[in-house]
């Protein structure tokens, strides 16, 4: 596993693969800009963006407020 937390004030930012870190955290919220279709080209080489977010929704525990950043 390779991720990285940084406090902010109050808050916890989590940077790293979701599906890694999901799984063990506890939130009401969650923030985040998932790979899209529209990233540029070889960037995120053999990945399905479909599939990763549909991997990343079923890691998600129950949270009060889901905000998905859409470019």
């Amino acid at each position: 596993m390779s991720f990285e937390k940084v406090i902010i004030g109050n808050a916890e930012l989590w940077r790293g693969d979701c599906r890694e870190i999901l799984p063990g955290l506890q939130a009401d919220v969650l923030i985040t800009d998932p790979v899209w279709p529209n990233a540029p080209g070889g960037l995120f080489p053999g990945v399905d963006p479909y599939e990763l977010f549909s991997q990343m929704w079923r890691a998600l525990l129950p949270v009060k407020r889901a905000v998905i950043v859409m470019r």
